[in-house]
């Protein structure tokens, strides 16, 4: 390997980028880990884990990986599905294991629907047409649930909720009306949480469990670096999550207790994992998630096995939307009922050629991530996989140029603008500096 492949200098330059972000007080703290087919090829950290101790980031630190934990998710319930001889696409198999999903059940609201403000400024509903909600849907998040932070309608339910409705962990919170009918548009919401139920009783282990025996254990992941359970030696090496003073480049500690919930081994009758957001760990421990993705066959385990049957790894490669001819637009991308913890933007990933009157629009895999349709600004190339977290964490898998990076500051809220900038910035650094490209 010449001394232009040699990964110290790569992840010196990598370092050096994210510690100029750091003095631009961009964030206090940021990290990363860039790779390709054959591993890791650069990986940094810089700047502070802990706005008040002063606790430095290192590769070690361990983050909350938010909704960046969906693809793992996504993994888990495929690789479930065809382990159980479980259809993806039955309504029937769906509800024999989560009869809450089912119209027949007595006190079910998912077969209500928005519809609506009444006098009074209330939401109303209408019962839905007799569609029927399915595994496929949940993943592709065609099944119409909202989110809080995104839709008026979820956060007026959330604002109103009382009991075990407001655990944000619990069946009851769940079971919620939809925005949508099923499998008519896409719409990002909490039907992950769904999963969690359904992967309780498909597997008859608890989420943890879960993912340790089809994931973490054959990909050889170590303990105590990946977890739905943040083990004793994980919490010593957590870092906090900070809040960026708006419109001030100053970050302070969250205002407000936050964690997602921790179940060590059995899960409390009725409590359910946040499968929508579920892991912490250390970049490098996901990134051996994230790159078995670049597998041209798919995912393999640390004998060579695969994860996943070739025809379950087509499914979940590819843009799922194209099933019910509907797309992710832009402009803008998201909406914000909740500004502390996410802000509204007009584009997610920027195409290198703008095209006058386009909303230039992305696909979405079961796999839980965009897909592109069009080469980005920062030279990713159509079909790349990618997605981001809540607190501010972001990847992309480029399988066709055989890169893929992870970036995080764990900073609220999601989507400001400089961090955004500082994602794109990284993006650019990993096409430039791809080994592939280079020889």
């Amino acid at each position: 390997m010449s001394q232009m492949f040699n990964t110290n200098d790569l992840s010196a330059s990598l370092e050096a980028l994210l510690a100029a972000a750091v003095d631009r007080k961009v964030a206090p703290g940021l990290s990363a880990v860039a790779f390709d087919r054959q591993g890791v090829f650069a990986q940094a950290a810089t700047g502070i884990a802990d706005v008040e101790t002063k606790k430095p980031v290192t590769l070690d630190t361990v983050v909350w990986l938010a909704s960046t934990s969906k693809l793992a998710v996504s993994l888990l319930t495929l690789r479930a599905a065809e382990k159980h001889d479980f259809d993806i696409d039955s309504h029937e198999q769906l509800v024999r294991l989560v009869p809450e999903l089912g119209r027949d059940w007595e006190g079910t609201n998912v077969y209500d629907l928005f519809d609506g403000k009444d006098e009074k400024g209330d939401w109303k509903f209408k019962k839905s047409p007799e569609d029927k909600i399915t595994t496929r849907q949940l993943l592709a998040h065609t099944a119409g649930f909202g989110a809080f932070f995104s839709r008026e309608e979820c956060a007026w339910l959330m604002e109103t909720a009382e009991g075990k409705e407001k655990d944000m962990s619990s069946l009851a919170s769940i079971n919620t009306p939809r925005v949508y009918e099923a499998g008519k548009t896409w719409q990002y919401g909490n039907s992950p949480e769904w999963l969690s139920v359904l992967l309780f009783r498909l597997t008859s282990l608890p989420l943890r469990a879960a993912f340790q025996q089809y994931l973490f254990d054959p990909l050889g992941i170590a303990p105590d670096t990946l977890d739905s359970f943040r083990t004793p030696p994980m919490d010593a090496q957590r870092g906090s999550i900070a809040m960026q003073v708006p419109r001030a480049q100053e970050f302070i500690p969250l205002p407000f207790p936050f964690d997602t919930p921790q179940y060590e081994a059995e899960q409390p009758e009725g409590l359910f994992p946040l499968a929508s957001a579920p892991l912490w760990g250390t970049l490098p421990a996901y990134v051996t998630i994230l790159q078995s993705i670049l597998n041209d066959e798919g995912p393999v385990d640390r004998n060579g096995s695969p994860l996943l049957s070739q025809s379950m790894w087509e499914e979940a490669r590819k843009d799922a939307l194209e099933l019910i001819g509907t797309e992710i637009p832009q402009l803008p991308f998201s909406q914000s009922t909740a500004p502390v913890f996410a802000t509204a933007i007009e584009w997610l990933k920027k195409p290198k050629v703008a095209r006058e009157g386009s909303k230039h629009p992305f696909g979405w895999s079961l796999l839980q991530a965009a897909v592109l349709k069009e080469e980005s600004e920062t030279g990713l190339q159509p079909g790349t996989l990618t997605w981001c977290g809540m607190a501010d964490i972001y990847y992309f898998i480029d399988r066709s140029q055989g890169i893929g990076a992870i970036v995080t500051t764990q900073v609220l809220p999601w989507g400001v603008e400089e961090i955004l900038d500082l994602r794109d910035e990284v993006e650019r650094w990993v096409v430039a500096k791809n080994p592939k490209r280079a020889a």
